[in-house]
């Protein structure tokens, strides 16, 4: 394919999402050469070099793709490039613990899976890296079901995924208990923890993009602690979550704003970037909404664009405050859509992020947001009467 012929920085996206697969190192070059601090170009090119029979080069671009990810932070990632690098060909102890050295300086405050990785010593470092597998599921994948045995812990490297948690004793699709949330790169999923009691699943997982997961299970993590003590108490700190509600989740996001399941009516213009594609009104309601984006349920009404014209979609949000009395205007792009695989009339589900909020709206959304579980329970229980009616 010529890259020439589309958006460098959706083609970017697209191959990060596995979407997109050259078939030569020139377009991967060419690309490289455009964005040389891409840390998921350099992944990708590996991956290349590896099915080309290029080792060598490929434990260099994936040893450059780590650097990179370090570099932003983003520590689950540089363990899966430098696994990848280290199955290639065995590292040296002076490489591997300069590698240890690099993902401690790496840490950033807000982050706690970055404080776990970390906060881990260089032999259990190791001894995690290890013991990790490697997953890769397609868009429409169920990953997990609800009351299946809970017997493996998952770490999101890449991509997109729903979680759908029955918060009540089952799994009714007329409770409105049921909480539907994205996932994505750096959040955890599993409900192994602790690591002594047998669990089942209280969610459904599905993947909404293409994923690359990394997993270890319940036994093997048991005896990895039975070796290294301590990495059980770096488990139990990174799932105690100061601000965990009633709602039975595990294990703590990592994403920088908290998400509030708060069922609430909007208003939607959908701008689509597909030439001669008009933007179209409709309306949703928010699955779930945090200062920074939202997940929109649009229902099963038909909308007059293609669900593949949402991608990248650039969206105007009205979203009444009920509590407040407030009407706020919020611009933002359509970074992932969902279309259920069921009938022609499935739902459709949109993942929002807000562009930068005004001073007035973030303390209005934060000021609806905060309301304690009460009110949001409330709001469940008004559901049919203020969203649906």
């Amino acid at each position: 394919m010529n890259i020439q012929n589309e958006s460098h920085e959706s083609t970017v996206a697209r191959i990060r999402e596995g979407i997109l697969l050259f078939n030569n190192r020139e377009e991967y070059e060419g690309l490289l050469e455009l964005y040389p601090k891409k840390a998921s170009l350099y992944r990708a090119f590996a991956d290349f070099l590896v099915k080309q029979g290029e080792r060598s080069e490929a434990i260099k671009t994936y040893e450059r793709a780590s650097e990179l990810y370090l570099e932003t932070g983003r520590s689950l990632q540089a363990i899966v490039a430098t696994i990848l690098a280290w199955s290639n060909i065995k590292p040296s102890h002076d490489q591997g613990r300069m590698f240890h050295a690099a993902v401690q300086a790496a840490i950033k405050a807000e982050t706690p899976l970055q404080s776990f990785f970390a906060a881990l010593s260089y032999p259990e470092l190791v001894s995690v890296m290890l013991r990790l597998v490697r997953v890769q599921y397609p868009a429409n994948y169920t990953v997990k079901i609800f009351g299946d045995s809970a017997d493996e812990l998952f770490f999101i490297v890449s991509g997109n995924l729903k979680e759908t948690t029955y918060l009540s004793e089952g799994k009714d699709e007329s409770d409105h208990r049921a909480s539907v949330r994205q996932l994505s790169e750096n959040d955890i999923f599993g409900d192994v923890y602790p690591l002594g009691v047998k669990n089942t699943s209280r969610s459904d997982v599905e993947s909404l993009t293409h994923v690359e997961l990394v997993k270890i299970t319940r036994k093997v993590l048991q005896q990895l602690c039975r070796k290294h003590p301590r990495v059980e108490f770096l488990l139990a700190k990174l799932h105690k979550d100061p601000n965990e509600t009633q709602d039975g989740r595990v294990w703590s996001s990592v994403r920088r704003f908290v998400r509030h399941e708060i069922p609430t009516k909007v208003n939607l213009i959908i701008s689509p970037k597909t030439e001669n594609t008009p933007s179209t009104q409709t309306t949703g309601f928010t699955r779930d909404i945090s200062l920074g984006g939202a997940c929109i349920d649009l229902g099963g009404k038909h909308l007059p664009i293609p669900v593949e014209a949402l991608q990248d979609a650039g969206i105007k949000v009205t979203i009444k405050l009920p509590s407040l009395d407030q009407t706020l205007e919020i611009d933002g792009t359509i970074v992932w859509s969902f279309k259920g695989k069921d009938s022609e009339d499935a739902g459709v589900l949109v993942g929002v992020q807000f562009s930068t909020l005004s001073d007035a709206d973030r303390n209005a959304l934060e000021a609806y947001c905060s309301g304690g579980d009460a009110e949001q329970n409330l709001l469940w229980d008004l559901w049919d009467d203020f969203v649906k009616g």
